[in-house]
């Protein structure tokens, strides 16, 4: 796959986000994966969920798939 999941959560201090040329974005870290897969339901892509997130990136980069798995579970949250 060409593209794949990369979260930008990287914590900014203060001063970097209250200045001219900011650090802009909305920290979303928390909440990623169900937010990707509601996008990829939308859009009747869910078979594509798991090598977006999951598996694109290490094989661009050159490295073994994780292992680990997750389950996701239809429920209703809010944030």
């Amino acid at each position: 796959g060409k593209f794949f999941l990369g979260t930008d959560s990287a914590p900014h201090a203060q001063h970097a986000k209250e200045n001219a040329c900011g650090c802009a974005g909305c920290y979303t870290a928390y909440a990623a994966i169900e937010l990707y897969a509601e996008a990829f339901e939308q859009r009747n892509a869910l078979d594509k969920l798991e090598g977006f997130a999951s598996l694109h990136g290490p094989a661009f980069y050159g490295l073994p798939a994780n292992q680990d798995t997750i389950t996701l579970v239809r429920d209703e949250w809010t944030a």
